[in-house]
């Protein structure tokens, strides 16, 4: 415990030295997990929140899924938001659809920068394609709707793939 009083108490050295010590973690570890803290993304529930988004976002568009972007300033997290219209099935498909896009959000967690609000949408053929085609599908979209929301590009702005 000596070597603790040499080092600022609460400093990430003072982490280090204690650690090593006691052979519990190494301190790359633990400044790993200090720093790189990740939130899941939070879901969206009231009406006027999928308004909001869809009104002033940006929105890229594949075969397999709709990506909505709108950038907030001074938020600490993101919010995602799901949606599936009758228009797609019936309520087996439309619940289909969403439990597969959350599987992806939970998948790519690490991605979302706090600062976003995303709603995507699910297309006819979101409940029946395949899984990876949806998953690079919904990384493509939501790499190109959060950059097209960086540079202000709204609704109306945004090309087809």
């Amino acid at each position: 415990m000596d070597i603790l009083n040499e080092v600022e108490v609460g400093s990430e050295a003072a982490f280090g030295q204690f650690f090593s010590i006691l052979n519990l973690i190494d301190i790359s570890v633990f400044i790993k997990l200090r720093e790189y803290t990740v939130m899941m993304p939070i879901v969206m529930k009231r009406r006027a929140q999928f308004l909001e988004t869809c009104k002033h976002g940006a929105r890229a568009k594949t075969d397999f899924i709709i990506s909505v972007c709108h950038k907030i300033e001074g938020a600490a997290c993101s919010i995602v938001g799901y949606t599936a219209s009758r228009r797609i099935g019936g309520a087996v498909v439309r619940n289909k659809a969403k439990r597969r896009m959350r599987a992806i959000v939970h998948e790519l967690q690490d991605s979302f920068v706090p600062g976003y609000s995303f709603v995507f949408i699910a297309t006819s053929k979101t409940a029946t394609c395949d899984f990876s085609f949806l998953k690079s599908d919904f990384i493509y979209c939501l790499r190109k709707s959060r950059s097209r929301a960086d540079f202000g590009m709204e609704r109306a702005h945004a090309v087809h793939r």
